[in-house]
């Protein structure tokens, strides 16, 4: 079992992220909360990952830290609930933000998120109500690494469009209408945001920006 990678960033394309181990790369999926806090890349990383083997694959997740790890395994062991479908939740809410939704018994705000109806959205607060303060809390958290600024004008131009392409096909990969995405990754963008964190701002402009 592949409990945790320490190695150096290769590439970042989200959700997927390679990660080089003594010369081994590990392609990983990261929900966008853990992503927003990598370092960049060529950078050295400490990922927490859980392994799913499935007949036709092989599908190593990754976290920044144990606690988003611990919430992705609960929220899999729900029934409706898979491993893309906890990944998204955990790229749409933190770990902080999700407790919250759980102990205001928020059902409506849980429905915003792609693959997650009603009634699944019941299940996941009945059954994650009983483990949630189990949970022990992570101290550390890595800080994001800022992104370096483009040589020019035209490159910063040329950059924005394509990390507004990219992220538009993220959210739709996560699940969300093209129309939408389209329009709340406009919404949000700003030239100074990384990919990754235009992703991440996107999906929390679906719940209101919270």
């Amino acid at each position: 079992m592949i409990t945790s990678l320490n190695g150096i960033i290769r590439d970042i394309a989200p959700p997927v992220v390679e990660i080089d181990v003594n010369g081994v790369g590990y392609g990983v999926e990261l929900p966008m909360t853990s992503i927003c806090q990598l370092p960049a890349v060529g950078e050295k990383v400490l990922i927490f990952t859980h392994l799913i083997i499935r007949e036709d694959a092989h599908q190593l997740f990754g976290f920044i830290n144990r606690r988003d790890r611990s919430l992705f395994k609960e929220l899999i062991k729900i029934n409706g609930i898979g491993p893309k479908s906890a990944l998204t939740i955990l790229s749409s809410l933190s770990v902080e933000e999700m407790l919250g939704i759980v102990r205001a018994n928020d059902v409506m705000s849980l429905t915003k998120i792609p693959g997650v109806g009603k009634k699944t959205a019941e299940r996941l607060m009945i059954e994650l109500k009983d483990r949630m303060e189990k949970w022990s809390i992570e101290q550390n958290v890595q800080a994001a690494s800022p992104a370096a600024s483009s040589a020019s004008a035209g490159a910063d131009s040329e950059k924005g469009r394509k990390d507004q392409e990219l992220a538009v096909q993220a959210m739709v990969d996560m699940g969300y209408n093209r129309k939408q995405s389209e329009t709340l990754v406009k919404q949000v963008y700003r030239p100074e945001l990384t990919l990754a964190q235009l992703i991440s701002e996107a999906l929390k402009a679906t719940f209101g920006g919270k």
